[in-house]
This record gives structure tokens, sequence and C-alpha cells, in this order.
């Protein structure tokens, strides 16, 4: 039976300019211990510029986990690309699951976007891509 009064919530932020080589292991690390706990599931996406994440859980502690990621010092200028509700989880796969941006994809971004610039996708444009990454994760698997 599908899980009822869910919320996704789709943001992207810049990364700091110099990160530490373990940023993005902390994050994931850190975000697979809390989610679980939370019952949240999503994917990170980074390049050397920006994050771009999908989360999904029960709207309060999703709520609260944004609040917590906008005042997070390895984020700067997150921005809300979308925020819904849905009855289904698209990345129940994992409790945060972290990607790359591939090559295969990065050329289709770099035709229609010119490159991996999260400031330019629509809500449509994010969760398609978002999607597109989740399907290659999970046949890489």
């Amino acid at each position: 039976m599908p899980e009822t009064k869910l919320a996704s919530l789709i943001y992207f932020s810049h990364r700091h300019p110099s990160p530490p080589p373990s940023e993005l292991e902390d994050i994931l690390t850190t975000s697979v211990r809390n989610n679980r706990d939370l019952n949240i599931t999503g994917l990170l996406v980074s390049d050397e510029r920006f994050f771009m994440q999908v989360i999904e859980g029960a709207p309060l502690p999703l709520n609260e986990l944004y609040k917590q990621i906008t005042t997070d010092k390895r984020h700067h200028h997150v921005t809300l690309i979308d925020y819904s509700m849905t009855n289904d989880r698209s990345f129940e796969h994992w409790w945060m699951a972290a990607a790359k941006v591939p090559e295969f994809i990065e050329r289709y971004l770099k035709s229609r976007f010119g490159g991996f610039e999260p400031a330019k996708f629509s809500a449509r444009d994010a969760r398609e891509y978002l999607e597109m990454l989740r399907d290659q994760l999970l046949e890489e698997e």
C-alpha cells in the first residue's frame, strides 16, 4: 500500500569554491544516518559548483530538514526549485544516494541548458533530470 501525505522537495545550492576533499562523503554519511531516522529518501547531485538534491518524506520532517540545509555552511544561496505533495516515493531505494553528473547526461545538459545550471531548470526539468540519474544509478547497482 503506498504511503500517503508525502512531500517531495527539490533545491539547488552553490558549493564553497574550495570544498574539503571529504565534503561529499561527509554529507552522504550524515544524510544516510539522519534520513533513516526521519524516513526521508533522496538523491544528491553535485559538480564542482553546485549541489542539487531531491528529498522526500512526511512534510514536517522534510520541512525541518530543508530549514537545516538552508543554514548549513556547505550550501550557499539555497534555492527551492519544487515542493509538491505525492502519494509515492520516486527515490525509495536510498536514504540518500549521491551522484556526479555522468558524461552522457552532461552532454544532454550542455545542449539544453549550457551545462549543469540548476538555476535554469524548471521544476519539471529538475525532476526529469533527477529521475534520469536515479535510473542510471539503479542500472549500475
